[in-house]
């Protein structure tokens, strides 16, 4: 059977029973000695106990801080992509405008080459009328 943690005898060869009966075996004086032994084991215990205490509650404040900051990043994300939308309803808005814009300065530059072309007809009519007078004006003074 296995020494450790089995109901037979303990690895010095004594039973559990006098531990447990609470008759004190006082022939052995390294009963003394092993409950100084216990109790220093057991203060070694507690303070790695007390240490990994200490190292979980730094752990749980690390982590508490680190999911402040997540919540405080996920909320400016969540600010900065209402204003991309709102941004880019606003471009979507300005490039209907510039459309509409562009449809109004095509009609005027439309309008602009139209009357230049007229007013560049006419020019020439006028011309050829200027030139037809004189013509006429020649003939007449060339035939009589």
């Amino acid at each position: 059977m296995s020494n450790f943690g089995g109901f037979g005898d303990s690895p010095n060869g004594r039973g559990r029973k006098p531990l447990f009966s609470g008759d004190r075996d006082y022939e052995n004086d390294d009963i003394e000695s092993l409950g100084v032994d216990q109790r220093t084991r057991l203060l070694a215990g507690n303070e790695r106990l007390n240490d990994h205490t200490d190292r979980l509650t730094r752990i749980n404040k690390i982590g508490a801080e680190t999911e402040e900051i997540g919540v405080e990043i996920t909320n400016a994300l969540a600010r900065d992509t209402e204003i991309l939308i709102s941004n880019r309803e606003k471009v979507r808005a300005i490039d209907s405008k510039m459309d509409d814009s562009k449809r109004v300065l095509w009609g005027i530059w439309k309008g602009n080459i139209t009357t230049k072309l007229l007013l560049i007809l006419m020019i020439l009519v006028m011309i050829i009328g200027i030139c037809l007078v004189v013509f006429v004006k020649w003939y007449q003074s060339c035939l009589g």
